[in-house]
């Protein structure tokens, strides 16, 4: 009887062949397919490279580690998100902040194409598989021996550059539509597709990304691209604090739309109407200046 028999490497460079047929696919259903293939070669190599150091960390429950269940493939393995922590815990790999983002997204993006109705921006999907294969190779590194890999992934470096030389291609396109338009001082980088071409839209008074066409509002940036929101920005209308804590010392506010910069957040809650207010004075009593004229009018 015939029999199929992949190793953890060669089952995640299935994967990962046809991720890459796909993505030269010409329609766009086949990126779905580019994506899913992606994913499931990176958790595969990821798994590789845990088998490596030992069988036990292929276990999402160490404590139930059992060769015999391992065998017969019985076993709740290791989920993305304990893959990563221990690769870089115990293994001792490091991963870039912007590599640990692409492979969130990543992650997110199969699970929402798996189990979800979805809705694609493919120049976004794009510039992810591209950055995805690099961190595929990264970690296949971290088992194979110089040589060995130059030699595997010789092919597979010939298509990501093909990858590039259309991200390139892509950003040359935008360029001078990105020059002409007002930019954030700081926050230039979509939380997205992780490309540098965030414009303010004036229109709306929002964030966009002319590279994937993602829409972002000043809050929303907040959050994905620093340690946090923290209330409305004190120099302009509907702009929003972020905290960068690796700026400095103490860290740094700085407003997502027009850069206003700080190392004290004094954004308080009125205790009246409950809106949030700048008061640099501070006190025990906070009230927002209309609810204190009507207070004591």
């Amino acid at each position: 009887m015939d029999k199929l028999s992949l190793s953890l490497i060669e089952n995640s460079f299935d994967y990962l062949d046809n991720s890459i047929i796909y993505a030269k696919a010409t329609e766009n259903r086949a990126w779905k397919y580019a994506l899913l293939n992606l994913a499931s070669a990176i958790e595969l190599m990821m798994k590789a490279v845990l088998e490596q150091e030992h069988w036990s960390l292929l276990f999402e429950d160490i404590k139930k580690a059992n060769k015999d269940s391992l065998a017969q493939g019985n076993i709740k393995s290791v989920n993305f998100e304990t893959a990563i922590e221990r690769i870089k815990s115990i293994v001792g790999v490091s991963f870039s902040p912007t590599d640990e983002k692409y492979i969130e997204k990543i992650r997110q993006q199969r699970n929402r194409i798996t189990h979800f109705s979805v809705e694609l921006h493919i120049e976004e999907v794009k510039s992810v598989v591209a950055k995805g294969i690099g961190i595929f190779i990264k970690l296949y590194k971290q088992i194979e021996t110089a040589d060995i890999v130059e030699d595997k992934l010789h092919d597979i470096n010939i298509e990501l550059m093909g990858f590039q030389k259309y991200v390139k291609l892509r950003l040359a396109e935008i360029e001078k539509e990105i020059s002409d338009m007002e930019r954030p001082s700081i926050f230039l980088t979509c939380p997205s597709c992780l490309q540098e071409t965030i414009v303010i839209d004036k229109k709306y008074d929002e964030l966009s990304c002319k590279f994937c066409g993602e829409v972002f509002s000043y809050k929303d940036m907040a959050s994905f691209a620093s340690d946090g929101y923290f209330g409305p920005c004190p120099e302009c209308s509907n702009g929003a604090l972020a905290y960068l804590s690796n700026v400095s010392i103490l860290g740094e506010y700085i407003c997502t739309k027009c850069g206003f910069t700080g190392e004290n957040n004094y954004n308080v809650v009125c205790d009246s109407c409950g809106n949030t207010f700048w008061d640099e004075n501070g006190g025990i009593n906070y009230l927002c200046e209309a609810c204190h004229r009507s207070i004591y009018k």
